[in-house]
């Protein structure tokens, strides 16, 4: 049987598998992120359940309100097992496969030069963004309050 002590050793190693496969591989990160989330609570909630079963140790006994806390801890502990295990169920164990972007794909079509990349990182003056506004027709789409550009002009 494995005490509290290296269940807190086991999540730690797979927390940290877990983070090392998500920098290995970047497009696979959505479920992995979940994984890892719930990897750290459940991890987090086991540290404090070992911290409070070391107080009630320790002190022989402190009485109903160390015992509380250390039922919360617990219960919380039960919660992020059943979520871990939902989720488990829900996107599977195995990672998911995913087909890479060949290169080619970048290389289509027409890029930026240096000059107009620049130009789309640049502030914007007020007077740019006045200029853009009044060039807008009149007879466009009502805005989310209900008026016109032409009301605004």
């Amino acid at each position: 049987m494995v005490n509290a002590h290296q269940k807190v050793d086991i999540l730690r190693a797979r927390l940290h598998c877990i983070k090392r496969d998500l920098h290995k591989d970047p497009l696979n990160h959505i479920c992995k992120r979940l994984k890892v989330s719930l990897e750290e609570s459940a991890l987090n909630c086991l540290t404090l359940l070992l911290i409070f079963e070391g107080c009630r140790v320790r002190s022989n006994g402190l009485g109903w309100e160390t015992n509380f806390h250390r039922k919360m801890v617990e219960l919380r502990f039960r919660e992020m097992g059943y979520m871990v295990n939902f989720y488990e169920k829900l996107l599977g164990k195995q990672e998911v496969q995913r087909a890479k972007i060949p290169k080619e794909v970048f290389d289509f079509g027409g890029k930026l030069t240096i000059q107009q990349q620049f130009e789309l990182s640049r502030d914007i003056s007020s007077v740019e963004t006045k200029n853009a506004m009044f060039n807008i027709s009149d007879n466009k789409s009502l805005g989310p309050y209900g008026f016109t550009s032409g009301f605004f002009k």
